[in-house]
């Protein structure tokens, strides 16, 4: 179903592999083949998912009741008492969804006698709707209702409206969680409101790992509603209106550009605006509005960068040709500067504002690193630098002084690996996503990994992830400053098991890697 038209949103269903723990729980140290390391990796979720990790067609009793947009205002009333539903989806006669009509259009629309109940429900739905593939999970349908304020989701396949999920479906874990958080940080009047409605984040997120749910979902559901206070605060210091006047979009870099925050982040932030004008005039007027919402960002315990990366910045408030010519010469000039800029800015995402402008420049950096080998090579060789602390045993490698002794990085020598690898391959291949197991999942269609490879990775990345929420939310109610270092030896025996086979793969993932682009440089242009 197109974006195009009618406003609409679709997400992809990221999907995830079914626990294995008694299988796991028969592997002796490290796996020995990928089945089994599969199967180890899975094991660390449990063996049931909880429900917002389940597939969204558990959320279906019915099957779903619709009409056509001729369906007169008073018959489709009469429908949905009888049927008892708070929502009527009308579609066309090949049950493409087309529109929505809730008990919120009647009471606005209808009972209030605005328009004749003889008139054909066209008239009065709503063409916003938001879909989900009827394989996505529950969590998604959640993030969904959150990030949008929408209490119905159409579930389908082939385009084709197979159910609906409500709000009330996934009362437990909306009620006094999602639903409640996201609610109030949209009803937030100022600053001061809004931090203590992010603290009510990282309570939820206590909430959410003590119903053992996944990471991907964990994390997807922090950046969500990170996305949500960044929003609300553009508004609550004024500066929606000169990003609007300005055609401009604010946008997300790093972890929450990619929607991988944990607990322990920063702010990293830019603003695209349109060409055309005068630029520095626009450029002017945005930046002291930029710097209001850092710092109210700040306030509201996402600490100022300290690297200046900030839509503060005059470096990083720029039209869009200014965004094209510093994008293209860090592709042309691959210095070391460029090349950890790269690992930044390439994954932006856009928060509010003219999304447009976003997706054009997202559109133009595909095309242009995707022909660009010069600049690829020398990515390859910086994401070589950092290789996972396992030693030719098989053991940890752990830090042997400075502040954090006797611990290894699930940053730097975890995720990351997988995050810069996903990130070259998506460049290689003119793949738009951001998000490190939406560019995996790309990438298996495309062939150019084999697809128990890119699972095996995935399910790594899943787990350290899983790993660095939990550590950081524990270092929250000790009190204690939010890190990545963790010392294994305060793992459990399968965990730490599990651990040593995530960093067997990430090895795995960077021998791929270096072959890859050994084999291919001359196809580089090197």
């Amino acid at each position: 179903m197109s974006a195009a038209g009618p406003r609409r949103g679709y997400l992809p269903s990221g999907g995830r592999g079914q626990s294995v723990a008694a299988t796991a729980a028969s592997v002796g140290g490290i796996a020995d083949t990928p089945a089994d390391a599969l199967a180890l990796l899975r094991g660390a979720s449990g063996i049931n998912p909880p429900l917002l990790d389940q597939s969204l067609r558990t959320f279906v009793s019915r099957e779903p009741v619709s009409c056509l947009p001729e369906t007169a205002i008073h018959a489709v009333l009469e429908t949905m008492g009888r049927e008892h539903i708070g929502a009527m989806v009308v579609t066309d006669q090949d049950r493409h969804p087309i529109g929505v009509f809730t008990l919120r259009d009647l009471l606005e629309k209808v009972a209030l006698g605005k328009v004749d109940s003889t008139n054909p429900i066209s008239t009065v739905m709503d063409k916003a709707i938001w879909a989900l593939p009827s394989g996505a999970q529950g969590f998604e349908a959640a993030v969904l209702m959150a990030r949008e304020g929408i209490r119905y989701v159409l579930l389908v396949e082939s385009e084709r409206l197979v159910g609906v999920v409500s709000e009330s479906r996934l009362f437990s874990v909306w009620r006094g969680g999602i639903g409640d958080t996201s609610a109030t940080i949209r009803g937030a009047r100022n600053v001061d409101e809004m931090a203590a409605a992010t603290a009510g984040i990282r309570v939820l997120v206590d909430r959410l790992l003590e119903e053992r749910m996944a990471a991907e979902s964990v994390t997807r559901v922090i950046t969500t509603l990170n996305d949500l206070v960044t929003g609300r605060l553009i508004e609550i210091v004024g500066a929606a209106a000169p990003l609007e006047r300005a055609g401009g979009c604010w946008i997300a870099l790093g972890s929450q550009g990619r929607c991988e925050q944990t607990l322990a982040t920063d702010q990293d932030n830019g603003i695209i605006f349109v060409d055309g004008g005068d630029v520095e005039s626009r450029r002017r007027e945005l930046l002291p509005y930029a710097r209001n919402v850092n710092e109210a960002l700040d306030r509201c315990g996402f600490p100022l960068c300290r690297g200046e990366v900030m839509a503060s910045n005059p470096k990083w408030c720029l039209s869009l040709s200014e965004w094209r010519r510093c994008f293209a010469q860090w592709i042309d000039e691959p210095d070391p500067r460029a090349l950890l800029n790269a690992t930044i800015f390439f994954d932006f995402r856009p928060i509010q504002g003219n999304r447009a402008v976003a997706s054009e420049l997202r559109a133009w950096l595909a095309r242009h690193a995707e022909d660009s080998g010069r600049f690829l090579l020398p990515m390859v060789h910086n994401a070589l630098t950092s290789q996972p602390p396992l030693g030719l045993v098989r053991d940890f490698i752990l830090a042997s002084g400075g502040e954090h002794p006797d611990t290894l990085d699930l940053k730097v020598n975890g995720v990351q690996l997988f995050v810069e690898s996903a990130r070259i391959y998506s460049l290689l291949t003119g793949v738009t996503a951001t998000n490190t197991l939406d560019r995996f999942a790309a990438l298996a269609k495309t062939r150019l990994l084999a697809g128990a490879e890119i699972e095996a990775w995935e399910e790594s990345f899943r787990f350290m992830q899983l790993l660095r929420v939990r550590h950081n939310a524990a270092q929250r109610v000790r009190g204690e400053p939010l890190h990545n270092h963790i010392n294994p030896a305060v793992l459990n025996e399968l965990d730490r098991r599990i651990l040593k086979e995530a960093l067997r793969q990430a090895r795995n993932l960077q021998s791929r890697l270096a072959r890859d682009f050994s084999v291919a440089n001359a196809n580089f242009g090197v």
